[in-house]
């Protein structure tokens, strides 16, 4: 019997391979439309939760086009960074042959996940927002807000103007000082009043870390405009669900932490999923409505975006070579 043996990616491996927010946009776009074409198998999310504030995820999933299967193991514990001087995040990514089911690669996922979320929100803003937007607000300034500015401004770039909204003073300075070297082009303003940033935002994109109660209003959003949350439900108060239209990346997650949050709300309007408006010229942005894009991020754009990752790993000989059997 042969030996079989896998490859062990590491963040700094990944980053050595220099893959660009444009490739990721562009596999994640890929795998929406393989969900409008039926080639994906996507189990619901599995959430273990042993104590108040921390959880592990399990997300498998399997796409035929292109052929990728694995699974991303995930856990978040606040406070880890703060008593331990630990990051609050973890997060691997098992992939496996699809055509013999053995494991070929383990890859550590956060950094890819930062790129991947950023991109799922880019794909909801090429096709919903504005066709000329000009102004995008963000609410939150770590560092998905931080990559989402390169994910967004790969498909608008024709924003020359970002508003940035944040708990404290110094983070949202520091982020437009960052930025605004990286971007000549584009003012980059701190700001402190939600109410006017979304009133005057083409693009608002909600991106918190901690929020215990809900702080945006959807009624503030104006007319044409597109609120994008990559935090769910956490930072937006039920408004939301007078909205024109709502889409999400997956319509039965999104119902449930709706159910589960707001626990007299029964879920019953139409609600889209991004591989519909893939596939449907019919939800299209309109200056009379407007809209909110609930991105949570699926497995099937992980395990897509991840095999890719191998792909290019093998062909450049990154990583490290471990013996399975």
């Amino acid at each position: 019997m042969k030996n079989v043996a896998l490859r062990y990616l590491s963040r700094d491996d990944i980053k050595q391979l220099n893959v660009s927010m444009q490739d990721t946009i562009n596999i994640v776009e890929q795998t929406y439309i393989a969900h409008a074409s039926d080639k994906v198998h996507l189990p619901s999310k599995i959430g273990i939760h042993p104590n108040n504030s921390g959880f592990f995820h399990t997300m498998p999933a399997m796409v035929m086009d292109p052929d990728s299967v694995g699974m991303k193991w995930v856990s978040y514990f606040p406070g880890n960074h703060s008593r331990n001087n630990l990051p609050d995040s973890s997060c691997i990514m098992i992939l496996n042959d699809i055509n013999t089911g053995l494991p070929i690669c383990i890859m550590e996922a956060l950094h890819f996940t930062y790129m991947r979320t950023a991109a799922s929100g880019a794909v909801a803003v090429k096709r919903l927002s504005v066709p000329d937007s000009r102004v995008l607000g963000i609410v939150g300034a770590g560092t998905i807000a931080r990559w989402s500015v390169h994910a967004i401004l790969s498909v608008k770039p024709e924003i020359n103007e970002i508003r940035v909204i944040s708990r404290t003073e110094e983070s949202r300075n520091n982020f437009c000082e960052e930025l605004e070297e990286q971007y000549k082009n584009v003012n980059f303003i701190p700001c402190s009043d939600t109410k006017s940033v979304m009133e005057e935002s083409d693009i608002v994109l909600s991106i918190t870390s901690n929020s215990a109660d809900p702080f945006l209003n959807f009624e503030h959003l104006r007319k044409g405009g597109l609120a994008l949350s990559l935090d769910g439900i956490k930072s937006w108060d039920l408004s939301f669900m007078d909205a024109d239209y709502i889409v999400t990346d997956d319509r039965n997650f999104l119902k449930g932490e709706i159910e589960r949050k707001y626990r007299n709300t029964k879920v019953e309007r139409e609600i889209y999923e991004i591989s519909e408006v893939m596939e449907s010229s019919d939800l299209q942005w309109s200056e009379d409505k407007k809209g909110i894009a609930f991105m949570n991020g699926i497995g099937s754009t992980d395990v897509t975006l991840g095999k890719y990752i191998y792909d290019q790993a093998v062909k450049e000989n990154v990583g490290i070579i471990l013996p399975f059997s």
